[in-house]
């Protein structure tokens, strides 16, 4: 041993060094996503209320110039976070990732931005009127929804581009959504560890105070535990039941839901956070299961899939209930405002919620306004959370159990022994 190296010594200061290079590259892209939002609110107050003519141009004003020039910064963050991310893929983690993921999509919608106000000609279409509004602030919003659904591989085909250059922009925002769902995304889970979970949980309850220490007592109670199990074993039921409580009251408050669309905002509201709450429930209960290999199961990742698609479906119904007859929040094939039975459009929803998380994107169903364009962008991200991260984490710790089962058999065949079952293997919790 050379004199004054000691291996452990030079270890543990190899730790920390990567530790703080991991605290550093996450501040960075930490920063970078919320100077992009920043971006983005600054152009959505600047182009707020600016009206579109009859010739389908806008008034290019001052504050119109400072919003699209504005995208310029937009797109440097997109373009220096892609090349931190790629130089240092092998050490940003998830959220690293998922951060420059969501700054990407925003970048794009910038992009789009500029491109329909400063277009020769209309670079984007639709056959409804209704999908591309007429102020600007509001096609910001199309404009987001459109990049997500680009990004994300959906590709609903409610809007269609015209024109080389856009169409050359978009190709670029799907090959970057593919690079992020095959490389990227599903590269950084390889850097998943288990005991840096423990050791950051450790480290928070030791820095938890007094309301914290209170609540840890109460998540830790039997009874609320014995609760939380009930609700990851019978999820979907529990959703399903919350789905049809959700329409029979909408129901019981107004016999001709769909043709009645005069609602107390209060009822809507309540509505509107109720199934937001089950949703971010899936997720935190989904993205706790992946994180504890002994508890994971296909039944629960299934389950976990499907109730989102329903809690979904139940936000556009509360949405189409809530537009007006003659402007209706999404589009419906075949609708009849006094013809279409309720049932069927209950059903339109819950199928366009499967094919906007399954990423079919069919297309006969489709968001008309900006707010359920919006709605549809998040379950899209949502998707992509679900089958790379949540599905993709999950089935992995699964064959990573059967190889350590199959091991486990190997191991007592070789003596000659009958190896006993787990008692967990294939259950629930």
């Amino acid at each position: 041993m050379e004199d004054g190296y000691d291996p452990i010594v030079t270890s543990k200061e190899e730790k920390i060094s990567m530790n703080r290079r991991k605290l550093v590259l996450s501040k960075c892209f930490s920063n970078i996503f919320w100077i992009s939002v920043g971006i983005y609110s600054m152009t959505l107050v600047l182009v707020y209320n600016s009206e579109m003519k009859q010739n389908g141009t806008f008034h290019i004003d001052v504050e119109t110039w400072i919003a699209c020039i504005l995208q310029i910064s937009q797109v440097s963050c997109v373009a220096y976070g892609s090349y931190v991310l790629l130089r240092e893929i092998d050490t940003v983690s998830v959220v690293d990732s998922w951060n420059m993921y969501m700054t990407t999509a925003i970048g794009f919608s910038g992009i789009y931005l500029v491109l329909f106000v400063f277009g020769d000609d209309a670079l984007f279409v639709s056959d409804d009127p209704k999908v591309l509004e007429s102020s600007l602030d509001s096609i910001l919003f199309t404009m987001t929804y459109f990049s997500v659904a680009t990004q994300t591989l959906t590709g609903p085909g409610d809007i269609s581009t015209i024109g080389v250059s856009l169409q050359v922009v978009v190709v670029l925002q799907m090959m970057v959504g593919m690079l992020y769902s095959l490389f990227i995304i599903s590269h950084t889970q390889e850097l998943f560890d288990r005991n840096l979970y423990e050791v950051e949980r450790a480290l928070r309850e030791r820095n938890y105070g007094c309301c914290g220490r209170c609540w840890l007592r109460v998540k830790r109670h039997p009874i609320v535990t014995r609760v939380r199990g009930f609700f990851r074993t019978y999820l979907i039921v529990i959703s399903l039941i919350i789905w049809s409580c959700n329409i029979t009251m909408l129901h019981m408050l107004e016999p001709d839901v769909f043709r009645n669309w005069k609602y107390r905002l209060g009822v809507v509201f309540v509505e509107c956070v109720f199934q937001f709450l089950q949703i971010g429930t899936v997720v935190a209960t989904s993205w706790k299961f992946v994180r504890h290999v002994d508890e994971i199961t296909l039944s629960f990742m299934a389950q976990a899939f499907v109730a989102v698609c329903v809690t979904y479906s139940g936000l556009y119904n509360l949405f189409f209930a809530l537009s007006p007859p003659n402007d209706a929040s999404f589009s419906l094939p075949d609708y009849d405002f006094e013809q279409t039975s309720s049932i069927k459009v209950v059903w339109q929803l819950f199928y366009y919620s499967v094919c906007t998380m399954t990423s079919a994107g069919f297309g006969d169903v489709y968001p008309r306004k900006w707010f359920t364009q919006l709605l549809a962008a998040t379950q899209m991200l949502l998707s992509t959370i679900f089958t790379i991260v949540v599905l993709g984490r999950g089935v992995s710790r699964l064959n990573e159990r059967r190889l350590a089962e199959r091991d486990r058999i190997e191991m007592y065949a070789g003596v000659g022994i009958k190896a006993p079952s787990p008692s967990y293997y294939y259950g629930t919790s």
